[in-house]
């Protein structure tokens, strides 16, 4: 009869082991039973009751109590060594809270006849979860075991942090953890099935369900999770003897990770791409968000406050995943990658391969980045466009290829139909071949002259919506939005923070504590600082300007300082080269690393804090309970509806948020109408409304009902609503006091009739 050891490692488990125990030993399986409970010196009295099962059952309970918690990697080499010591022949690990069912016991062991390792997985097929678990920490745990661990270790398991295994006794000798484990916690897990696979045992995975828990606290933590994970990566180095089966090494041609630091650093870049692209599909949209959504359900040229990119790419988004947070936010997240390959082709051709690494690696991590490529609004296509325009620059000008002059241009179109900020592209391209002599001979082709002529024909479908509806876009963006204001130093303090925010203080002071030097050997007339010089100070000098009397905008000097990244690099790298001890060298290459890697640590900690608060109502109102509240809304349309026999209007009384958040959370709900086109903003009633004064007419709504929904802030909703309603009716539902740290209200309102004055602002 085969020998099965079962190993327990228990803390705080009081309500849970006794039940766990008489429930393993009543298993009908064909194995001699013992168990093994490892206990950490739970201060519940888990110890003492396992003392009193050790003495109920003889022989087929043991206890292992241990002085202090140690970590479950210490628990469970304590619990196999005991196990072997006493002639195992199989050990299964399992925790003892439930998650892992006594019934599928059998099937493991069934399993482990033909295997050297067998893992109870949650994540294969057949596999499922408790019921209680968010969409986020189903996404994570399946992007964290079948992406972030395959791609580290190329470890071909579906659920490599799974606890619920049974290892043959030959598999543990041959692994030896006692002598080669260098995890703790949930690393551990991982180690031991990356050592079995480099051995090249065979690894099996069952099915199994895995429940919520149903009595006590997990142990999982944020710090037990983040420490793991910077781990899984280094265990390719810690156990290099150990090749896994087709392990080859990398290629010369891609940049060698050297050093520890940087390796982690690498992780926590992979991490931070990692939870962006989970939060994408998981997040609800923020009110922007949503607001060019709705460009992309009013096809038009170009639109009041900005032109129409962000409405092709969240329409191109859309089209491929549906009118979700993913559709609406992918293309945006792709533009940005595709931004960092285009940094490193930019930054390799005027500061070195090593620069152009760097400043792609900080473009994908650095906050206001990495912000920018998981928010869809128009930054993502600016950035990318901005980035392409430089490669094409790059070309003409550094190669001497004409090529790139026309996708200089093309990309220069694309720039100003995602922002008008576009044109400082222009502005530098003109600077850089005024200022270096050796340039000034492409003024004398016809290529920059034709690479123009291909923007503006790109940016004409922008000028011809301007000229038809008399010039509102261009009049809001450069005149009606800086009125002449005073000067104030609050606003030039924020625009020198927001520098700061930008590019982190190490960057930033990098780049200042070396002009001095650069000025002083002139070496700022070198190529690379011209062209660093054009693409950055035009924009950044207009920018300081608007900020003596204006508020200037977190987003509003990123494409400026895109060039300044692979420079702050170069120069950090040079400092490396030009150390004459390791030590120096060592450390100055540190601030790089620790820059980047900070960077994506914080991102990583902010998007984690958000998705898994979420479920309980973001503390960020920007991603407020939209659904929520939609779905209350719906209740109140669906009862007008019914009483007039066709569909209400929706009306969000402030510019767009409301009303755009609405017309996306309700479009699930709507059966025969789009939502999008029976939403409106305040503008119907009063105040601006954006770009919703530009999709319907006031006079389309004439007679209709609709449910009006306002902040709880604004206190005389029904005045502002009577003059234009036949009737006004404020309701009452406490459902709308419980969404969050935002307060709502709502009004019936019956019979539109626009007054004089709404008609005229049209």
């Amino acid at each position: 009869m085969t020998n099965l050891t079962i190993v327990l490692p228990t803390y705080n488990e009081a309500p849970n082991l006794e039940r766990m125990v008489e429930s393993l030993l009543a298993l009908p399986i064909e194995h001699a039973v013992r168990i093994v409970v490892v206990d950490d010196n739970s201060p519940d009295g888990t110890g003492g009751i396992a003392d009193e099962l050790a003495s109920r059952h003889p022989g087929a309970v043991s206890v292992l109590h241990r002085s202090k918690k140690e970590g479950l990697g210490a628990a469970y080499l304590a619990g196999f060594r005991k196990a072997l010591d006493d002639g195992a022949d199989l050990v299964l690990q399992m925790d003892c809270d439930f998650s892992h069912r006594p019934e599928d016991v059998p099937a493991l062991l069934a399993a482990a006849e033909n295997a050297d390792l067998v893992i109870g997985s949650r994540f294969c097929t057949g596999g499922t979860l408790g019921e209680t678990w968010s969409r986020a920490r189903r996404a994570l745990s399946r992007v964290a075991n079948g992406l972030y661990v395959r791609w580290s270790l190329g470890l071909p398991v579906h659920d490599a942090t799974g606890g619920f295994r049974v290892w043959k006794r030959e598999t543990l000798e041959a692994i030896d953890p006692w002598k080669r484990l260098t995890q703790g916690g949930y690393g551990f897990q991982v180690e031991m099935a990356y050592m079995a696979h480099c051995l090249g045992l065979r690894i099996a995975e069952v099915p199994i369900h895995f429940p919520d828990r149903a009595q006590g606290q997990s142990k999982m933590s944020g710090r037990v999770m983040a420490e793991a994970a910077l781990n899984v990566p280094l265990l390719r180095d810690e156990h290099a003897g150990l090749r896994p089966p087709g392990w080859r090494r990398l290629p010369a041609a891609i940049p060698t990770i050297r050093t520890r630091t940087q390796r982690r650093v690498l992780v926590l870049v992979v991490l931070a791409l990692l939870v962006r692209f989970v939060a994408l599909a998981q997040m609800s949209l923020a009110p922007e968000e949503a607001y060019y959504w709705m460009y992309a359900q009013q096809p038009s040229l170009s639109y009041f406050d900005h032109p129409p990119m962000v409405s092709w790419v969240i329409a191109l988004g859309t089209l491929l995943f549906g009118h979700t947070e993913l559709g609406v936010r992918f293309v945006g997240q792709a533009l940005m990658l595709a931004a960092a390959v285009l940094m490193y082709r930019f930054g390799s051709a005027w500061f070195g391969r090593g620069a152009g690494l760097a400043a792609a690696v900080l473009l994908l991590v650095l906050p206001l980045y990495y912000a920018t490529g998981f928010i869809a609004t128009m930054d993502a296509p600016l950035l990318f466009f901005w980035m392409l325009c430089l490669v094409g620059v790059t070309m003409a000008l550094r190669e001497n290829r004409a090529i790139g002059w026309y996708l200089a241009g093309a990309a220069l179109g694309g720039a100003l139909l995602s922002k008008y900020t576009g044109v400082f592209l222009a502005a530098g391209a003109v600077g850089a071949v005024v200022v270096h002599a050796p340039w000034r001979r492409h003024l004398r082709t016809v290529h920059p002259y034709l690479g123009v002529l291909l923007a503006a024909a790109i940016f004409s479908p922008v000028i011809y919506w301007n000229a038809t509806h008399d010039w509102a876009s261009f009049r809001f963006q450069f005149l009606d939005r800086f009125g002449n204001e005073p000067v104030s130093l609050g606003t030039i303090a924020a625009f020198v923070g927001i520098q700061v925010l930008a590019l982190t203080p190490v960057l930033l002071w990098r780049l200042l504590a070396d002009i001095p030097r650069l000025a002083r050997r002139r070496r700022f007339l070198q190529p690379r600082w011209v062209i660093t010089a054009a693409f950055s100070l035009p924009l950044l000098g207009v920018m300081a300007l608007k900020s003596v009397r204006h508020d200037i905008h977190l987003n509003w000097t990123l494409p400026a300082l895109l060039v300044l990244l692979p420079a702050a690099s170069y120069l950090f790298l040079a400092r490396v080269r030009l150390a004459k001890t390791t030590a120096r060298r060592l450390a100055w290459s540190r601030q790089l690393s620790w820059t980047a890697g900070a960077s994506a640590a914080s991102v990583i900690g902010v998007m984690l804090f958000l998705l898994l608060t979420e479920a309980n109502h973001s503390p960020v109102s920007a991603f407020g309970p939209w659904q929520e509240l939609a779905g209350i809304v719906e209740e109140y349309e669906e009862v007008l509806e019914h009483e007039s026999g066709r569909d209400p209007m929706i009306v969000g009384m402030d510019k767009y948020r409301l009303a755009s958040v609405l017309a996306f959370y309700r479009g699930p709900m709507e059966t025969h109408a789009e939502s999008a086109q029976l939403t409106n903003s305040q503008w119907l009633v009063e105040g601006p409304g954006l770009g919703y004064r530009y999709w319907s007419e006031p006079s389309d709504w004439l007679g209709y009902d609709c449910v009006v929904v306002a902040d709880a802030r604004n206190t005389d909703l029904h005045a502002k609503l009577d003059h234009v309603f036949g009737s006004v009716e404020i309701v009452q539902d406490e459902r709308l006091s419980n969404l969050g740290k935002k307060r709502y209200q709502i009004a019936i309102c019956r019979g539109y009739t626009p007054t004089a004055s709404v008609l005229a602002r049209r």
